[in-house]
């Protein structure tokens, strides 16, 4: 196994035919630049898993020896243990997947494949579909698109017509290697034999929600459904609910800090009074007029005097509030951005703090004052 930062991992979605893996190993090292994986896995039905055993891994060396040592292919490691069975939620092993249940297991099981490789930025992963059932190669389409980086891909192998699906065909050899087709009275050469990759483009979805609330999800389901929530063109309204800090979107919560909570307070007035803040990466200084205007705030929000004894949220005197800054403004924009982005995905330049204009630089929110509640 590569213990290499970088690892090349080939995961084949398969069925019946174990020969679509030699196909497409053969396709990916005649690429230019070549694709050699570090790892293979294959997932295929209980009976896949024998017809693979049997045909890539028999005591004659298996198909999968021969193709390495026909073009020298070196360091993969793929061994019997890495061909993994569909099983259903109770672990057990799925001859076929014919019922609800085994398609929903499946579902489960693809997605949680590809989530692990995936959580691994060392790690680039090419998703073959071009064997198993139609279903579970839409599973695996669906979770790259899902969990997918750009160094990710997605792809499918094409044999020339006369060798797809010969039980005796594996992959093209470079000299005169013949055979006697299941279809038809001539003989064929694999010598003769065409292979194509396809790729397949899908949509890279992962930057939509945070992959943390991903990782929380239990199932292929769930995924879905999060997903769903954070491509939603539905502006729902915002409440700010003061005692627990907190901005609450649908069934979302949002908890801020002190600091965070009261920008955003503040700027919601702007809002109803139709004003933006102005500012400038030059303003070292804080702005006298918005100091005092936080200070308010912070004392509407949290009672009278508080605002002399807040600190910034931070115990470290160096960092305690000294005004509205250029630099406080950045910083509680860009916070309050990235607790909006892990909850509710690419939605969240809804109600995030807007740059409106450059110069000079503006900020203001761009919801609909009807869209904003505050509630002591």
């Amino acid at each position: 196994m590569n213990n290499n930062k970088n690892r090349k991992i080939l995961l084949s979605i398969l069925g019946m035919s174990p020969q679509i893996l030699t196909e497409t190993v053969y396709a990916l090292s005649m690429e230019k630049p070549a694709f050699i994986p570090d790892e293979i896995y294959v997932l295929t039905t209980q009976m896949g898993t024998k017809n693979c055993k049997l045909a890539l891994f028999h005591e004659n060396g298996g198909w999968f020896h021969k193709l390495c040592s026909t073009y020298n292919l070196e360091g993969i490691h793929f061994t019997e243990k890495n061909i993994l069975s569909t099983v259903d939620e109770d672990e057990r092993p799925i001859d076929d997947i014919r019922t609800s249940e085994d398609n929903r297991a499946v579902a489960n099981q693809i997605t949680q494949l590809i989530r692990d490789f995936t959580s691994d930025d060392n790690i680039t992963l090419h998703v073959s579909i071009a064997g198993g059932r139609k279903t579970m190669g839409f599973y695996a389409g669906y979770a790259l698109s899902m969990f997918g980086r750009e160094q990710d891909r997605l792809s499918h192998v094409l044999v020339q017509s006369e060798f797809e699906g010969e039980p005796d065909f594996f992959f093209p050899t470079p000299i005169t290697d013949t055979f006697k087709p299941r279809k038809g009275d001539q003989f064929l050469d694999r010598k003769d034999a065409v292979i194509e990759l396809a790729d397949l483009p899908f949509v890279r979805m992962s930057q939509a929600i945070n992959k943390k609330f991903l990782k929380e999800a239990n199932t292929f389901d769930d995924c879905v459904n999060l997903l769903q929530k954070s491509v939603s063109d539905d502006v729902l309204p915002i409440n700010l609910n003061v005692k627990e800090r907190s901005l609450i979107i649908g069934e979302d919560r949002i908890l801020l800090s002190e600091a965070n909570f009261t920008f955003y307070y503040w700027m919601t007035k702007k809002l109803k009074a139709n004003q933006t803040i102005t500012t400038s990466q030059y303003d070292i200084d804080a702005n006298a007029t918005y100091t005092e205007e936080f200070r308010k705030c912070l004392d509407e929000l949290f009672g009278m005097g508080f605002s002399t004894r807040f600190d910034g949220d931070s115990t470290n005197s160096s960092n305690a509030f000294k005004g509205v800054s250029y630099e406080f403004i950045r910083d509680r924009k860009s916070q309050i951005k990235t607790k909006l982005m892990e909850k509710i995905g690419i939605n969240h330049s809804y109600y995030e703090i807007q740059k409106v204009n450059s110069h000079p630089l503006e900020y203001a929110l761009k919801l609909s004052t009807n869209k904003v509640i505050v509630e002591f």
